[in-house]
């Protein structure tokens, strides 16, 4: 799977120009495209069974997979039609790691320059 080795190649390098020059290459790039759905969704399913033991370390896979999707994005905007479904997965993930470590509320942030943002929130009390 093309996507599986760009994914293995920015998570150990994050050097953003060998992610563009790979996604700037026409067979790479139909490749990470026609895969993308598949893997994210293969992703997701694993995070979201980690989220049930290990929610810290789920909630830092969760982050790392939307930081590459948003690494993705920024390079290629048509991987947004492929990866629709996925904000509802994320969701999923978020509400179950939430409910592990006791958040008051959890966020999924779209913005543009075509980024996702994930978050948990806990109330604090004013100290003395």
């Amino acid at each position: 799977m093309e996507i599986k080795k760009l994914f293995n190649k920015w998570s150990e390098k994050s050097e953003g120009d060998d992610i563009k020059s790979y996604l700037n290459n026409s067979y790479y790039s139909s490749k990470v495209l026609t895969e993308a759905n598949d893997f994210f969704t293969e992703r997701t399913d694993k995070i979201y069974e980690k989220a049930e033991s290990e929610p810290d370390q789920a909630f830092v896979e969760l982050l790392q997979l939307a930081l590459f999707m948003n690494t993705i994005i920024t390079e290629k905007a048509g991987i947004l039609d492929k990866l629709g479904g996925l904000v509802e997965e994320f969701r999923k993930i978020l509400k179950k790691i939430a409910e592990k470590k006791f958040s008051d509320s959890y966020s999924i942030t779209a913005g543009f320059p075509f980024s996702f943002s994930l978050g948990l929130s806990w109330k604090t009390d004013k100290g003395d």
